[in-house]
């Protein structure tokens, strides 16, 4: 019977852990950012003098309001005043983003866009 238990013990610890190191690594938090006319941008071209990616350094915030400093890139040049939601991760930065509107921002992260 102790046996049982312990198995059934580590086995639910196992599955815990991985979930945690998933979440660590894979995982990120929400962040909504408006581009801005007035956004530090970096360019960078091919040997040809084409532009091949585009670095935006932005302020976005949380479901809570709470703002965060983000660097993202692109591959093309963003519209000024259009809405993204990035998902970041305190590891590996930006996971990914895409455009949406304004209508599916939360309340508060949508307060303090209007106010930037």
């Amino acid at each position: 019977m102790k046996r049982v238990v312990f198995g059934l013990v580590a086995i639910i610890v196992l599955i815990v852990g991985n979930s945690v190191w998933h979440n660590s690594e894979h995982g990120g938090k929400n962040l909504f950012v408006k581009i801005q006319e007035d956004e530090k941008i970096e360019m960078k071209k091919s040997d040809n003098g084409h532009v091949t990616k585009y670095k935006y350094s932005v302020i976005g915030f949380d479901e809570k309001g709470k703002s965060q400093e983000i660097k993202l890139t692109a591959q093309y040049s963003l519209k000024h005043y259009d809405y993204l939601k990035v998902v970041t991760n305190k590891k590996k930065g930006v996971l990914s983003w895409k455009e949406v509107k304004k209508q599916e921002i939360p309340k508060n992260p949508l307060f303090e866009l209007e106010k930037a």
